[in-house]
């Protein structure tokens, strides 16, 4: 998975900090999917749904991402975009 953050650069320089970001996605992503059986959270775990599911949760943990990026293969992935 890949979250992508976009903004105005801050008063340190960055838009967002790598390690903050990391951190936060630990929390409200891996955490929560980390032996955890999809169909349990969705009753349709396609790649899309599973994104959307995925962009709510940081949201609701108001982590500032602007897209994120879902592989549900080597080649094949899914791209969700924060809607504005």
């Amino acid at each position: 998975m890949e979250v992508e953050a976009t903004g105005p650069v801050d008063e340190r320089g960055v838009v967002a900090d790598f390690a903050e970001l990391d951190a936060q996605v630990e929390q409200h992503v891996l955490a929560r999917l980390d032996h955890s059986y999809l169909n349990d959270l969705l009753n349709n775990p396609t790649a899309e749904l599973t994104a959307c599911m995925i962009g709510d949760w940081l949201s609701e943990a108001a982590v500032p991402w602007t897209m994120l990026r879902l592989w549900e293969t080597e080649r094949g992935s899914v791209v969700l975009r924060r809607p504005s």
